[in-house]
């Protein structure tokens, strides 16, 4: 059976994700971690970032790097 993926588009989505599991980061820190490419992330247009949840997760974690 086929899972969905856990997925957000947006760094003010992804900060909103943040918010709702209690990590406290502020949203320009964000924006530099995408810009940095130290966030997982796909770009799927100029100014269209796609964030992995479960990658997320893990990065958070500790178990997967950029």
């Amino acid at each position: 059976m086929k899972t969905k993926a856990r997925v957000v588009t947006g760094v003010k989505n992804l900060h909103k994700y943040f918010n709702e599991i209690g990590v406290d980061i502020a949203l320009t820190a964000l924006y530099r971690g995408v810009k940095a490419k130290t966030i997982p992330h796909r770009k799927i247009s100029p100014q269209v970032f796609l964030f992995n949840l479960d990658e997320i997760d893990a990065w958070l974690a500790g178990e997967e790097s950029a």
